[in-house]
């Protein structure tokens, strides 16, 4: 199944893990107009939920983490974050990988370390992601 994200490995400043996170990605807005992505912290996996009608003109980030705390509440689990992209704060070259910059050329919050950030390592297809082992939960239609 095609998801409408762009899929990023990306690499914690502090720790050194390395976790994924998706960016929801479509030719047109309609798509992704109130998508919402967390990421677990145990788990190589991408959790896609739709913003409520009381998150959504909180704006992307605390809608997001908003998002997060509901849905580990529906789901029972504790290991989900928010993914937060940093525009201000711009992404360290962590290797030469071709394009991957111009496109991801800022930082996200740490998942780990709420303070700090994490830096684009690659890019994969949703179909890469699914076929090295990544999850993709899709609870756009329970919110």
């Amino acid at each position: 199944m095609n998801y409408p994200l762009a899929i990023v490995q990306v690499k914690s400043r502090k720790s050194g893990r390395k976790y994924f996170v998706g960016i929801p990605s479509a030719d047109v807005d309609y798509v992704t107009d109130g998508l919402l992505v967390l990421t677990s912290k145990e788990k190589i996996e991408l959790v896609l939920c739709m913003a409520t009608k009381e998150e959504y003109p909180l704006g992307p980030v605390e809608a997001c983490r908003r998002c997060a705390i509901r849905s580990q509440a529906k789901l029972g689990r504790d290991d989900l974050a928010p993914v937060l992209s940093n525009f201000d704060e711009p992404a360290r070259k962590l290797a030469s990988l071709g394009s991957l910059f111009l496109s991801w050329n800022y930082a996200f919050v740490d998942i780990y370390y709420q303070d700090d950030f994490a830096d684009p390592v690659s890019e994969l297809t949703c179909e890469g992601f699914l076929s090295s082992g990544g999850l993709i939960t899709d609870l756009r239609d329970l919110t």
